[in-house]
């Protein structure tokens, strides 16, 4: 195989060397993946890598033929020559009922704690790691609870109160109890049968009429109280009962006499001029109905020419009833007399007790009062005391 050494020109179309190139005066063979570099004019050409040589830059270490970052993190910069850590092609997202609570791409480090994420919502405080502390979040003002969460939510008040107005006027929140009596004062009523509504300057006054019509049935309460229905108690001037059947046997009518005392068996009393008492079987008492009495006293009376008087004594004052010693009869012989004898007791109050017993005496002695027999025939009528209720319509001159 033939050789060129020194400098040498060739015009060639191709060169098909099976042998080997040394360069320089030391004739070196280079090495494998060399390639042959000019070094300017003048210079000899020498062996070198491709033509193209590459310097380490910003991160970048190049050592002969290895090209690695400066650190573990791989950067680029970006031209306005700030490094960006690379990202991943993904990130790993973690989320919470559809709910994103965190995610990585690998931008920075992180430690992502997978024992529970919990976020808070209306109403609820979630405070605490690892362990999450979750409990309603009050205002203190209307809703508490205890700060450790041990005990049950309470109502304090409502937000705003309520304002009422009626027989108690304030306001209400709700934070106590309150009793509230109100008045509507939109109801309207109207008067029916024997009732009235009151007029504007008696409002909400409902009265019974003081006249009433078209009663049906008028009937007391049934217990142990007395019950009354009471007429006029102006002087003179009662009222009038009219068109009632007192036909019923379930009527109770008192009677006018108040009081009676006879003396059936014989007695035959002898009085002196001064008054003493006919018979103390004939003390009465009695309650007033009315103002007025009227005491009757009927027995045969024998004056023998003297006059015959009567009282009637209160032997529980211990005195004589008003107007009531009276002269009776005077019989100018030895006559014995069937007589009637009346007092008449004024002034009384009604509801009142009154007490009476009849006193007779003569003008001088001796008069005589025969009544009463033991059963013979043809004997003395017996001695006969009543007390009769005068009412109110009576007038005295």
């Amino acid at each position: 195989m033939s050789s060129f050494t020194g400098l040498k020109t060739i015009n060639a179309t191709d060169i098909n060397n099976q042998g080997e190139i040394r360069l320089s005066s030391d004739l070196d063979a280079g090495s494998l993946g060399k390639v042959i570099i000019s070094q300017g004019e003048g210079q000899p050409a020498i062996w070198g890598d491709n033509g193209i040589t590459y310097a380490g830059g910003n991160g970048i270490t190049i050592t002969n033929t290895t090209i690695e970052t400066d650190n573990d993190e791989l950067t680029i910069s970006n031209s306005s020559g700030v490094n960006k850590v690379l990202k991943t092609p993904g990130s790993i997202t973690i989320s919470q009922n559809t709910t994103i609570i965190d995610t990585f791409d690998g931008s920075i480090n992180k430690t992502i704690d997978l024992e529970g994420k919990y976020l808070a919502g209306c109403g609820i405080d979630i405070s605490g790691h690892p362990v999450p502390h979750i409990e309603a979040d009050t205002d203190e003002t209307t809703i508490t609870h205890n700060a450790g969460g041990t005990e049950k939510l309470s109502v304090i008040k409502v937000p705003n109160d309520l304002t009422f107005t009626g027989y108690t006027t304030g306001t209400f929140n709700g934070s106590s109890a309150l009793n509230i009596n109100l008045v509507d004062t939109d109801t309207t009523y109207q008067g029916g049968t024997n009732i009235s509504i009151g007029t504007f300057t008696t409002p909400n006054t409902i009265n019974l009429d003081s006249n009433l019509s078209n009663i049906d049935t008028f009937s007391f309460t049934s217990t142990p109280s007395t019950t009354s229905l009471i007429g006029n108690t102006y002087p003179s001037n009662p009222t009038p009962l009219l068109y009632c059947d007192l036909s019923s046997t379930t009527n109770i009518i008192p009677s006018s006499i108040l009081a009676t005392k006879i003396q059936r068996t014989s007695l035959i009393r002898t009085f002196t001029n001064i008054y003493s008492e006919y018979s103390s079987n004939f003390r009465t008492s009695f309650k007033a109905l009315s103002s007025n009495v009227m005491v009757e006293f009927r027995a045969i009376v024998r004056a023998d020419n003297r006059v015959f008087y009567g009282g009637l004594y209160d032997y529980n004052a211990g005195s004589y009833n008003t107007d009531t010693r009276n002269r009776f009869n005077y019989n100018d012989e030895t006559d014995q007399d069937h007589s009637v004898l009346t007092w008449w007791m004024r002034n009384l109050t009604p509801g009142n007790t009154y007490y009476i017993s009849p006193y007779f005496r003569g003008s001088s002695s001796s008069v005589y009062i025969y009544a009463g027999h033991s059963g013979t025939i043809d004997g003395f009528a017996p001695a006969v005391m009543r007390i009769i209720d005068g009412g109110n319509n009576v007038n005295i001159y």
